[in-house]
């Protein structure tokens, strides 16, 4: 059965709060150092190298909010700032600056269509063909009245994902059936977190961000082997490699082909299920590898103790 979800009151308060990060970073080229010379003496500058390396800017809530993924890959510095300094720039520097950020497809960047009062939006802070989206900055952000931020984010939120979802099974276990069908209040969990959240039944795991080793690790901690099988049954993991055999997804299976499973790391991606169907139409170019625990793994990893956090 299909239902519609939503983020809790709770959740979009914590998205308010958390998403917009108080710390500004601009992307920009070697040739706008120039252009923006007279205003960099408060800030810091990095290479891009520099910046790429640094713990610092690393952070799952950084890289999730400026969306580093899809910054084209040919910037080459990147400042960082404290929310007010954009204020000091004159209407015609921030106009630049915003639309460089539009162009190398920086993260925090919404559709002007998602604010319900856009005359709350200052006018140098749109970008685009025709102004049509706005640069997000952390002062501008605290502007913004309580009621925008939140409708800002939820519009959002839909872009990223369907709010369609399969209703929990009656057998669901009460950890899981704690979180399904929500969204996460601050970044961090991934598909791979959810999966050995789902095998171990440890709730701190949830908030975690797992990689693939991680995860394989887990899954033979747990007596998980991969089998060769066209039907699944509760309890299996489902897992899709590229061609390089990097695990780009993995779900776990409620039984009845539904699967308690999230797509990315965001916080706009929230723990569903899904049926088969759906994991194979969005995840069907890469290779399935399924894992279970058989009986005999069971029983081996149970007489060497391996289950006694279980």
């Amino acid at each position: 059965m299909k239902i519609t979800i939503q983020p809790t009151e709770d959740v979009l308060q914590s998205w308010i709060k958390n998403y917009v990060p108080t710390v500004d970073l601009f992307f920009i080229y070697q040739d706008d150092l120039t252009l923006f010379q007279d205003y960099l003496r408060s800030v810091l500058v990095l290479p891009k190298k520099e910046f790429q390396q640094h713990s610092s800017y690393q952070n799952i809530q950084l890289v999730n909010s400026y969306e580093y993924w899809s910054i084209k890959d040919d910037y080459e510095y990147v400042i960082v700032a404290q929310p007010e300094w954009v204020t000091k720039l004159t209407n015609q520097k921030k106009k630049q600056l915003f639309a460089r950020q539009y162009e190398l497809q920086r993260g925090l960047i919404f559709p002007l269509a998602s604010f319900p009062n856009k005359e709350e939006v200052p006018i140098h802070y749109l970008a685009g063909i025709e102004s049509k989206v706005v640069v997000v900055q952390a002062y501008m952000w605290q502007e913004l009245s309580t009621e925008t931020r939140k409708e800002v984010l939820r519009l959002y939120a839909k872009e990223w994902e369907s709010d369609s979802s399969q209703l929990a099974p009656d057998t669901i276990h009460p950890s899981l059936g704690k979180y399904v069908n929500t969204f996460p209040a601050d970044s961090g969990s991934n598909c791979l977190s959810t999966v050995l959240f789902a095998v171990t039944k440890q709730e701190w795991i949830l908030t975690e961000w797992v990689h693939q080793e991680t995860l394989r690790c887990g899954l033979q901690m747990a007596g998980y082997e991969q089998i060769h099988t066209e039907t699944f049954q509760e309890g299996d993991i489902i897992t899709f490699l590229d061609d390089h055999g990097t695990i780009q997804h993995a779900s776990y299976c409620l039984g009845n082909q539904l699967f308690f499973n999230k797509n990315g790391q965001t916080i706009f991606n929230p723990w569903k299920v899904v049926h088969l169907d759906e994991l194979s139409k969005d995840w069907g170019r890469y290779k399935m590898v399924i894992y279970r625990v058989t009986e005999e793994s069971f029983n081996a990893k149970n007489e060497a103790g391996h289950y006694e956090s279980y």
